[in-house]
């Protein structure tokens, strides 16, 4: 192995080097969740989530509709609905599909849904603009496309997700994402060394433009934001790329024994 996994780091040693960088050991200036939603924006960005699995994972649909993500998935590809067993309903005649897995219905991803639970309405509250980053969603097509088409959707924010009212009448829900089988990807050594620097460089970048755009030492955080820009982007030496070019060169080279391997490991991580 070209590598040992005993040098391989997880997403919370990520953070500690981060906030060291920024200085904000004690998450002061920009919140937690905000930093690791941003290592795992970095790391998609690097394509690096290809390595993990397809993994599934049941779980109950809770009477509020807004169920946690699991903490061993990574980006959702696709959410199910189903009963997992009948709800005194005619299986075979049901609008709602059968009493299993084989019957289940795929949610539609509705962006900018969010709702304070069962039974206390969402927005956005007009179907002819549901649009996303100048995109429209699945839902575009206006309300008699939405109702006739779509009655099931979801949608993610802040590490929940929104299930729409129609999904009260299922009782279990699969999520279908990219993940390891078991465990906190958060506390998993998953990230390589030729990674490492890059994921902290890119994420100290960003929060320290959040930092400055907060007004808190604006003139000191612009120069932090400079300097680590410098260190991520500038070309190490002649014939050599940056940082943030290396990363996403070693991650590419998928025939690769090092890239062979560390795909070997996070295949087995969890089993």
């Amino acid at each position: 192995m070209n590598f040992s996994p005993y040098n391989l780091v997880s997403i919370n040693e990520i953070l500690a080097d981060v906030l060291v960088l920024v200085d904000d050991d004690d998450t002061s200036k920009l919140n937690e969740k905000y930093y690791f939603r941003q290592i795992r924006q970095v790391i998609d960005d690097l394509n690096f989530t290809t390595f993990f699995n397809e993994v599934y994972q049941d779980l109950d649909i809770p009477t509020n509709l807004i169920a946690l993500i699991p903490k061993n998935l990574w980006n959702i590809k696709e959410i199910y609905v189903y009963n997992a067993e009948c709800q005194s309903c005619d299986c075979e005649s049901s609008s709602i599909g059968a009493c299993a897995i084989e019957g289940a219905i795929k949610l539609y991803h509705k962006y900018n849904y969010v709702s304070a639970g069962k039974g206390m309405g969402h927005t956005p509250t007009s179907y002819h603009h549901n649009r996303y980053n100048g995109w429209s969603d699945t839902f575009s097509g206006g309300v008699r496309y939405e109702k006739h088409h779509h009655p099931h959707w979801y949608n993610i924010q802040g590490g929940e997700i929104f299930l729409s009212e129609n999904c009260s009448a299922f009782n279990k829900m699969r999520i279908v994402a990219n993940g390891l089988a078991g465990g906190n990807i958060d506390e998993l050594q998953v990230i390589p060394p030729f990674v490492r620097e890059a994921v902290v460089l890119k994420v100290s970048e960003r929060a320290c433009l959040a930092i400055k755009g907060k007004n808190i030492e604006p003139q000191r955080y612009r120069q932090m934001w400079a300097d680590i820009k410098v260190d991520l982007y500038t070309p190490k030496g002649k014939g050599q790329g940056s940082v943030w070019d290396e990363a996403i060169y070693r991650l590419r080279r998928a025939d690769d024994k090092e890239t062979a391997d560390l795909k070997l490991y996070l295949s087995k991580m969890g089993y």
